[in-house]
């Protein structure tokens, strides 16, 4: 189950993707029960944010486009 989540287009003041992410031990739930969490590099690398993510792995456009067409349900936060 693909997750993509955009940094910057939940908020970068929140952060919910680093270790001081409120939501990280249900992220980190998720990702334990299948869930591929990606975040976008651009994003990250905008915000300098890429060497702090504590959970999922980085990706680009491509990945995440693939991740919302092979998943059976797209959620958008």
């Amino acid at each position: 189950m693909p997750l993509a989540i955009d940094q910057a287009a939940v908020d970068p003041r929140r952060r919910v993707l680093d270790d001081d992410s409120p939501v990280l031990a249900e992220l980190q739930a998720l990702e334990a029960r299948g869930v591929h969490v990606i975040s976008c590099l651009t994003c990250l690398d905008y915000y300098g944010l890429t060497e702090q993510l504590a959970v999922g792995v980085i990706g680009g456009m491509p990945d995440i486009i693939a991740a919302q067409w092979g998943a059976q349900k797209v959620i958008t936060l």
